[in-house]
């Protein structure tokens, strides 16, 4: 076996690129590059956790440091192939569907249908009825198109397009709304609460305040 280009004693740095190197390769990129971070923060987390234990047990052995390298990046390969199912399904869950379906509600009563739900701290149903509401009534000022079937993230970026400074609320309620109605979120009072506030923030704007469609 050639071992030249392996260093005879590898350092945590040494080690941590390692792993860079095997979690670049096409399959741990697939999932997106905050998957590859958190997994190489760990990865260099625990690396660092074996070269402590091993400088004090081992006496810095540079095969029994090679070894405990290929385990770490071995299981690291494991964990991504384990848990790729279940990201792919998560990501899955945030395609957005229908706001609306069928229901014809005025806006007026969606926040009442959202008021009374959070009245008996029924959180989910206040979250997906204030959305609903927050949606209605931007159709019923016409400053949104009253779309059929129109998704929660069509009708956040058609908002934002009309009012830019509601981009990040904008957005963040409808990932609220997809992951509570179509992927059974928990949610509490603090996620009825900010959508209030993005209500209240909306409530004033009329024709004369939005940008040109």
């Amino acid at each position: 076996m050639v071992v030249d280009d392996i260093p005879v004693q590898p350092d945590a740095d040494t080690a941590r690129e390692w792993a860079i190197r095997e979690l670049a390769k096409g399959p741990y990129q697939e999932h997106g590059p905050s998957w590859s971070e958190r997994v190489l923060k760990w990865i260099g987390d625990r690396i660092d956790d074996l070269f402590s234990f091993f400088s004090i047990h081992v006496g810095g052995n540079p095969v029994a440091a090679i070894v405990v390298i290929g385990i770490a990046v071995g299981l690291v390969a494991l964990l991504v192939r384990i848990t790729a199912g279940p990201i792919r399904r998560s990501l899955q869950v945030r395609r957005s569907h229908s706001v609306f379906e069928d229901d014809h509600r005025t806006a007026a009563q969606m926040r009442k249908a959202a008021d009374d739900a959070a009245a008996h701290g029924n959180w989910t149903l206040a979250v997906l009825e204030r959305f609903r509401a927050i949606i209605r009534s931007l159709e019923e000022r016409e400053l949104i198109d009253d779309r059929p079937g129109v998704t929660a993230d069509e009708a956040a970026e058609e908002t934002v397009r009309r009012f830019p400074d509601s981009r990040g609320p904008m957005l963040d309620a409808a990932v609220l709304f997809d992951s509570v109605r179509y992927g059974h979120a928990t949610v509490g009072e603090a996620d009825d609460v900010s959508l209030r506030h993005l209500d209240a923030f909306l409530a004033p704007r009329s024709l004369l305040t939005a940008a040109p469609r």
